[in-house]
């Protein structure tokens, strides 16, 4: 047996490189209910793309070890084809009093190609605070996913497809729709937290997996998609391992710590800051129908202020309507008044003291358009097949048959190609010269990462094209575009850690922006507290999301009857939010500027009101939501002493607070 152990963490390895215990120190449970050997390898040969290499099935590897590494050497491996000629060695070391770094390395000599990496493959964990149902995974899907007793969980689902019907699995890609590289198995008082340090941004898979054999386990991994050749070495960055006291906050600040010496911190435009959030409207659909012409801005903008809201996110204001002809359709449409009534609509909203986001889209390539002829499928990104991959966004009216029948199919551009990056610098400035105040790039932020196999694209393996490649064009915009006007707004939407810092602010997009059950935004509000994030609303009437958003910080994302109407179809939704940016005004030095330390240093006698915090250079903000239907008394404890505290009542009301929280109603606390 070989042993390490620091302030956290003790693992113990077998001589056959098999983890046989994984014990947190400050607590003294053992995770590791039956042995595993931590990785497994996919590879292809000229006649099979997936043919798997399985630890169990190997000779006892070399074994090197000192008191703070223990390194494990396989000098060839077997797979169910017979023997290869491919080294893979492992070394597991000590990172501090905290954590354990974990690496490995591929040689290959045989005529395959090494495709997935899985490592670290944590395998036979029951529980880790000894009662499996009271287990959680912080899941980093869009802005966080609380997933409650995952061990019953991953039975419910199992794909047909999956070649072993007993691995049940929650798997997913960072870059996108994973917003971060970490999750974290955990209970009340302690943890096991799994990150991969690895500034690269290829796509990687996070990989949560329940197994049934003399009991349910489950087996978190992270497969890297290295695409090895013949003659080729591959060496990883390093993946982090660590039982921790606490619940997932301790992740979240070991990540952060990581995060924070290399990726990009934001630096959006004061009036970004103090926005409370926007109305999102389309002005032209897929299929032709106009919501709104030009002249309707101003109608648009007046209904907004009746929320509190001061900046349009306006959708469709080209000829060819939202999500179609795509990257050639960014032309005032004369159906709806022409150049010249728009360029005189944004302006006079400038002149008001409002502001107006314009969208494009930022890797969708419309097939129909002579563009794609030309030039688009050349640029598309390839699948396994030498295909194009193909995305459906397809809008609708009053009938059947588009919906039914006839969806709109679309390419997506590889961002590697300098084409691309060139026209997505153009469609900033023509959004800028048009006279708004900002330009959405729709989905670049952190949408599928898909791998590229197209030679002749200028990425060194499939699963490098797409998050270096996205990370180069946001630099390219933001230098470009903000030289130009350090006040123009940078969008996108989807979310992604490594990219989000490049822009201004983030569309919200995938689980964590809408309220639910398995709802998590703080997770990555508080592994990231300054990056500005819209919410995700599109309820007429449904004040649940309004407060949902504000307790977590997320500016508000107003879409009105699929983003046709506006806010004068929503009067109660308008009051309810005219409250809350006022809020949001009146303490913008916490709730805007300061930073989200969701409840640390909080404490609350009625777990039915929800309690977070934003920390400010003169004290600390402590919001309060009651989601019940029946009033709610709550009292917090927090360091200092309350300075101020006003209500946000459902009805549009903002007053001192006095006695128990009203149902849905917000309070915020100044303590000082």
């Amino acid at each position: 047996m070989h042993t390490l152990h620091n302030r956290c963490s003790s693992l113990t390895f077998t001589d056959e490189g098999a983890l046989v215990s994984l014990v947190n120190e400050a607590t003294g449970r053992d995770y590791v209910t039956q042995p595993g050997v931590p990785w497994k390898l996919i590879y292809s040969d000229d006649h099979c793309l997936e043919r798997a290499i399985i630890p169990e099935e190997q000779e006892a590897p070399q074994v090197a070890a000192s008191s703070q590494e223990i390194t494990f050497t396989y000098p060839r491996l077997r797979s169910r084809r017979g023997t290869l000629d491919i080294v893979l060695r492992f070394t597991v070391s000590l990172q501090g009093q905290d954590e354990t770094w974990w690496r490995v390395n591929i040689e290959n000599r045989a005529p395959v190609t090494v495709r997935e990496v899985w490592f670290p493959w944590l395998r036979g964990i029951v529980s880790v605070g000894g009662d499996p149902a009271k287990d959680c995974l912080a899941w980093p899907a869009g802005c966080g996913q609380r997933v409650p007793h995952p061990l019953a969980r991953l039975g419910r689902d199992c794909g047909f497809r999956g070649y072993n019907l007993e691995h049940h699995r929650l798997r997913a890609m960072y870059p996108g729709p994973l917003s971060m590289q970490w999750l974290d198995l955990y209970a009340a008082d302690q943890g096991l937290y799994l990150a991969s340090y690895d500034r690269s941004l290829q796509t990687t898979c996070l990989c949560v997996s329940k197994h049934f054999a003399e009991c349910e386990t489950l087996s978190l991994a992270m497969v890297k998609y290295p695409f090895v050749g013949q003659g080729e070495e591959w060496h990883s960055t390093p993946f982090s391992v660590a039982a921790h006291p606490g619940d997932w906050h301790w992740g979240a600040s070991a990540y952060r710590a990581w995060a924070t010496m290399w990726m990009q911190a934001p630096d959006p435009p004061r009036w970004v800051q103090h926005m409370p959030g926007w109305v999102c409207t389309i002005m032209k659909h897929q299929y032709g129908e106009i919501n709104w012409a030009y002249a309707g801005i101003r109608q648009l903008y007046d209904e907004a202020l009746s929320a509190g809201l001061d900046t349009l996110f306006l959708f469709g204001w080209y000829e060819g309507g939202h999500d179609n002809g795509y990257p050639t359709s960014y032309r005032p449409d004369p159906l709806m008044g022409g150049e010249a009534a728009l360029r005189a609509a944004l302006a006079e909203v400038r002149a008001r003291g409002g502001h107006a986001i314009l969208y494009t889209q930022g890797r969708l390539i419309d097939p129909a358009t002579e563009y794609y002829t030309q030039v688009g499928r050349r640029l598309a990104i390839k699948t396994v097949w030498g295909q194009p991959y193909h995305e459906s966004y397809t809008f609708w009216g009053e009938g059947t048959l588009l919906d039914t029948a006839s969806h709109k199919q679309f390419a997506i551009a590889c961002p590697g190609c300098p084409e691309w990056r060139s026209l997505l610098i153009a469609q900033g400035q023509q959004v800028r010269e048009l006279g708004a105040s900002g330009v959405l790039f729709d989905q670049i932020g952190g949408q599928y990462p898909y791998p590229c196999f197209d030679p002749g694209h200028p990425h060194a393996r499939p699963s490098h094209a797409f998050g270096e490649p996205q990370r180069q064009n946001l630099q390219a915009l933001r230098q470009v575009l903000k030289e130009a006007d350090s006040g123009y707004a940078i969008v996108v939407e989807c979310l992604t850690d490594a990219l989000a810092g490049y822009v201004d602010v983030t569309h919200g997009a995938w689980p964590g922006f809408q309220a639910g059950p398995e709802s998590m935004p703080e997770l990555f509000r508080y592994t990231f507290p300054r990056h500005i994030l819209t919410d995700r609303m599109t309820e007429r009437e449904d004040l649940t999301e309004a407060g949902f958003a504000f307790l977590n910080g997320l500016r508000f994302n107003v879409e009105i009857d699929a983003a046709r109407g506006s806010m004068a179809r929503a009067p109660r939704l308008a009051r309810f939010l005219r409250a809350l940016t006022g809020l949001y005004r009146r303490y913008a030095p916490w709730l805007l500027e300061g930073t989200f330390v969701d409840g640390d240093g909080v404490s609350t006698d009625n777990p039915a009101v929800l309690v977070r915090a934003n920390r400010g250079v003169d004290g600390l903000a402590i919001v309060q939501w009651n989601p019940t239907e029946q009033p709610q008394a709550a009292a917090v404890c927090a360091e200092g002493r309350a300075f101020e505290a006003l209500d946000a009542l459902p009805d549009g009301e903002l007053c001192p607070a006095v006695g128990p929280l009203a149902p849905g109603a917000l309070r915020v606390t100044v303590m000082r």
